[in-house]
């Protein structure tokens, strides 16, 4: 059990309808202002419980202890609901229900941002080439057309992070070749780019 002296407190503080009985200096816990419900769960309450249009959990959220099982996976929850968002995003949904330091929240994520690193590089290096023909640079290829699925290369990000996009333009050279698109991000916005920049995805292969 986590808080052990803290729920014996507490819990004597509710059978026994004694307000003033309060947690040990020294817990940590104390300035939280802790007390359990009829369900036995410690809680928070605090100066937003007269506000009425929140939710009751958001105004006397659960408290989680750090470094806990159980904790790791109600973030881990959210990290997955919310399709693995930045630490900020997980900080504040989270905290609409549960009272847990942001330290273990961005621990959590941290380490999830690290498995999500290891299978982007896997997806990388073991299936991305199987999406994209590979031919010698003396065969004929299939020149970039519009409406192709591309990944835009950029040399100052990490491969994961290349941002993909549609080609809605492709320059045509004197030669016949196409030297120069456009492409449309998934934000909307139009770029140019060298041809050699852009790596086409064959989604039919």
């Amino acid at each position: 059990m986590v808080y052990p002296e803290e729920y014996r407190i507490l819990h004597k503080a509710r059978d026994n309808a004694e307000p003033t009985l309060f947690v040990h200096r020294s817990s940590p816990l104390r300035k939280r202002s802790p007390y359990m419900d009829r369900d036995g769960v410690l809680r928070v309450k605090g100066r937003i419980d007269a506000c009425s249009f929140i939710s009751e959990d958001t105004k006397r959220p659960v408290i989680l202890p750090k470094a806990n099982f159980v904790t790791d996976l109600i973030i881990d929850f959210y990290h997955r609901k919310y399709r693995h968002a930045n630490h900020l995003v997980l900080i504040n949904e989270v905290r609409q229900r549960y009272e847990v330091s942001a330290e273990s929240i961005k621990n959590t994520w941290k380490t999830s941002q690290v498995y999500a690193d290891i299978f982007w590089r896997k997806w990388v290096s073991c299936y991305l080439p199987t999406l994209t023909k590979r031919t010698k640079w003396f065969d004929t290829v299939k020149p970039i057309t519009v409406g192709d699925v591309v990944l835009i290369v950029d040399e100052t990000l990490p491969r994961r992070c290349w941002p993909k996009g549609r080609v809605v333009r492709a320059i045509v050279s004197r030669d016949g070749a196409v030297r120069r698109v456009h492409v449309q991000t998934a934000s909307g916005k139009i770029i140019e780019r060298p041809a050699v920049k852009i790596a086409v995805i064959d989604v039919s292969a």
